[in-house]
């Protein structure tokens, strides 16, 4: 019998984005994505733009966070590229998908550490 060690939830705010169209189905986007995040408003918007917090679970371990960080922003990204983000900006947080280099992701794919990666 194999026994799966998993950390209580630890959601953490890693960005906050702005969008102009606020109706725009951006839960579409992550789930296309796979990414592992969640998206709620973020209740200190300036009046006229719509904020929303981008939160991931830490429960899962840090690098796996971090991956879903860069997973979330960047499928953002390329569909305001795509023009189905209209608005789109990252408010703060942009430094998560300066990470790739870091986290071992390659043209813009977190990469899944191989098993001999880690010792035992």
């Amino acid at each position: 019998m194999t026994t799966v060690l998993r950390l209580q939830d630890d959601w953490r705010h890693v960005a906050t984005i702005e969008l102009i169209d606020a109706s725009m189905d951006i839960e579409h986007v992550l789930a296309s994505a796979h990414s592992q995040c969640r998206i709620e408003p973020n209740e200190h918007s300036p009046s006229g733009h719509s904020w929303f917090d981008v939160l991931v679970d830490f429960g899962r371990g840090g690098r796996e966070a971090a991956h879903a960080a860069f997973a979330a922003l960047s499928a953002m990204q390329k569909a305001a590229d795509r023009g189905a983000l209209h608005g789109y900006r990252i408010v703060n947080g942009r430094h998560w998908l300066e990470l790739a280099g870091v986290l071992g992701c390659e043209d813009g794919m977190p990469e899944s550490p191989s098993p001999s990666a880690h010792p035992r």
